[in-house]
């Protein structure tokens, strides 16, 4: 699994922005699900706007996948969320020793 930003970039031979990431930590759900524009309860738990990555709390993990989010999306010439998400999806089961990601109906 990936430990770091580093590893990331290392591992995916990706580039890391020349920039700190800059995250805006919200304190509940109801307050990121409105500036995301989706305020159904519990639609989201982070997203990528522009430069700033937004979270709700400071979960490690939630704070990892987002910043992933963002340096994946930033070597891209045009971003695509579904993408990304089929991206880290993978990534997270890059660890199976194997290599092999097998999907099972």
């Amino acid at each position: 699994m990936v430990g770091s930003f580093d590893d990331f970039c290392r591992l995916y031979k990706v580039k890391r922005p020349s920039h700190k990431l800059k995250f805006y930590i919200h304190s509940d759900q109801l307050e990121i699900n409105i500036v995301s524009g989706d305020p159904k309860p519990g639609s989201t738990g982070g997203f990528v706007i522009d430069s700033l990555i937004h979270t709700v709390g400071l979960d490690e993990d939630l704070l990892t996948h987002e910043g992933v989010h963002f340096i994946f999306n930033s070597n891209l010439s045009s971003p695509n969320a579904f993408l990304t998400k089929v991206f880290l999806y993978l990534l997270h089961y890059s660890n199976i020793p194997s290599g092999l990601l097998m999907i099972v109906n």
